[in-house]
């Protein structure tokens, strides 16, 4: 039970963000719900850390999980986005979304799975996001957004530039022979 009871909050979180889809937009519930999503995705690492539970499922489901989270939550805010966001803030978006698509499906074809680390600069580009509903009313929803994105961009090239080591890594020991 202990060993799989870091999966089991991950898959709560899942069942979190369903419900999350059929309640209204930033109301009580939806918060409530929301902050549920976010403490057991917080609850689910430290268990597995603690109960010596960590797994390649028990990552893939967290990552699974947190995708799912994060496009609900922007499904859900995008007609606030498109009203309150001006174009620029828009292109930036844009840009590093398809700077991040185009990376892991290089990365992807090249090593035939999809690869993402959990560097620390992911980790503040999602817990920024995460807060996002709580801003997208407010006066600060733009420089808010521009700080996700300087966060982000920095997460991307991290990303981008790990990758690109073990890749060099990869060829030293194998001698450069594909």
């Amino acid at each position: 039970m202990k060993k799989n009871l870091a999966n089991m909050i991950t898959i709560s979180r899942m069942i979190g963000t369903a419900v999350l889809i059929f309640l209204e937009t930033l109301s009580n519930e939806f918060f409530l719900v929301y902050l549920y999503c976010g403490l057991s995705d917080i609850a689910d690492g430290m268990v597995a850390r603690k109960t010596d539970s960590i797994s390649p499922l028990g990552s893939k489901l967290d990552s699974a999980s947190d995708l799912f989270l994060y496009t609900v939550m922007m499904l859900k805010i995008m007609k606030y986005l498109k009203m309150y966001l001006p174009v620029y803030v828009w292109i930036l978006i844009y840009t590093v979304l398809a700077i991040r698509a185009l990376c892991y499906l290089y990365i992807a074809l090249k090593k035939g799975s999809f690869l993402s680390r959990h560097t620390i600069f992911n980790k503040m580009t999602g817990l920024s996001m995460f807060f996002l509903p709580f801003v997208v009313n407010g006066p600060i929803l733009v420089p808010f957004s521009l700080v996700i994105l300087v966060i982000a961009y920095t997460s991307t090239f991290e990303e981008i530039l790990y990758f690109i080591r073990d890749m060099k890594n990869e060829e030293s020991v194998s001698g450069g022979v594909k």
